[in-house]
């Protein structure tokens, strides 16, 4: 891949850049992480297969967010846009998902996850990253290289083979299910099993006993 430069004017184009630099410090705390940059740095590949790892890697990590279908859509918007109105503005639309859905996602991923504590590591790097903006020290261009394919590669690696990845889902949403069934379940298990094998009559039937049951208190009856 040939290097392409990406102009960071502006005020909030920087600041989201720096933020979605900032969001890769969650793999600190994969066990394998120093070993899978490593050889995302320095396996050798050749410029096509690694474009294509690239981007196959990018449609399964940003599944994650939605779904396989939903991420197909949006690499094909991002796609059409910059055929349609050029690089630049590709690179702007994925910049923005990537700030503003993509991020937010992850974040609350790791903290359904229980991996709280690089949450705070990110948020540091994060604050210090968007001071340094503040006080002029952020390059005023971002260069697209090979290298940073590579380092896309390294950051997906880490997020697949996290042991914690399963602990809770993908996100949230899969907790909520899971505990919506654990309530439909308790609430199957706490109901009576009324017998409809036997049609209307075993329910009147049943009915009947309930009642008695009911009134057997009342007009001072044992059993």
């Amino acid at each position: 891949m040939s290097p392409f430069v990406m102009s960071l004017a502006g005020r909030v184009r920087p600041i989201l850049a720096m933020a979605v630099v900032a969001h890769g410090t969650t793999d600190f705390d994969a066990p394998a992480w120093p070993l899978i940059y490593m050889l995302a740095a320095i396996f050798p590949v050749p410029g096509e297969a690694l474009l294509g790892l690239f981007c196959a890697a990018s449609c399964a990590h940003f599944a994650e967010d939605t779904n396989e279908f939903g991420s197909l859509m949006l690499h094909g918007t991002v796609a059409a846009i910059g055929v349609r109105w050029g690089m630049p503005a590709a690179f702007d639309a994925m910049l923005g998902y990537l700030g503003c859905v993509h991020m937010p996602l992850h974040y609350r991923r790791c903290w359904n996850r229980g991996r709280r504590r690089v949450l705070t590591v990110a948020a540091s790097c994060t604050a210090a990253l968007v001071g340094a903006m503040c006080i002029g020290r952020v390059p005023s261009h971002l260069v697209l290289n090979s290298m940073s394919q590579r380092l896309v590669l390294a950051h997906v690696a880490c997020e697949a083979t996290h042991p914690r990845r399963s602990a809770l889902g993908n996100s949230g949403s899969n907790t909520r299910s899971s505990s919506g069934w654990k309530a439909k379940i308790e609430r199957h298990d706490s109901t009576e099993v009324r017998p409809k094998s036997f049609g209307k009559g075993a329910s009147l039937v049943h009915g009947y006993k309930r009642a008695a049951a009911g009134l057997r208190p009342k007009m001072g009856l044992g059993r």
